[in-house]
């Protein structure tokens, strides 16, 4: 999600510079709606737990964990668990069984 996260907030900043340069209204940052999906639930939690509360197990990694909240607040991005058998970038990022390589490739292809 972090890696993910170091991609696309870029990105957003560099549709508010390209709306203004094309003259759209300036109401504050353009609406986009962005949906993260995460299987792992540990993500999920320091994605959702707001600074300063921490877990007990993930206070030595706090620091690290402040910008990517902040960010996921201040963008109004919606992290949501996506169970690990409908993740569909696993099939490139794992080397899943051949049932599982299956029914990933059957969610991609639609059927």
């Amino acid at each position: 999600m972090v890696t993910m996260c170091k991609v696309l907030f870029p990105l957003i900043e560099v549709m508010k510079t390209l709306g203004q340069a094309v003259g759209l209204p300036d109401r504050g940052p353009p609406t986009m709606r962005i949906t993260l999906h995460e299987d792992n639930t540990r993500a999920l939690i320091l994605a959702k737990t707001i600074p300063p509360q921490f877990t007990p197990r993930g206070e030595f990694y706090a620091l690290k964990t402040i910008w990517l909240r902040e960010q996921i607040i201040k963008n109004k991005v919606l992290v949501v668990h996506c169970p690990t058998h409908l993740m569909w970038a696993d099939i490139a990022t794992k080397m899943p069984p051949k049932v599982t390589f299956e029914s990933l490739r059957k969610l991609i292809m639609g059927w």
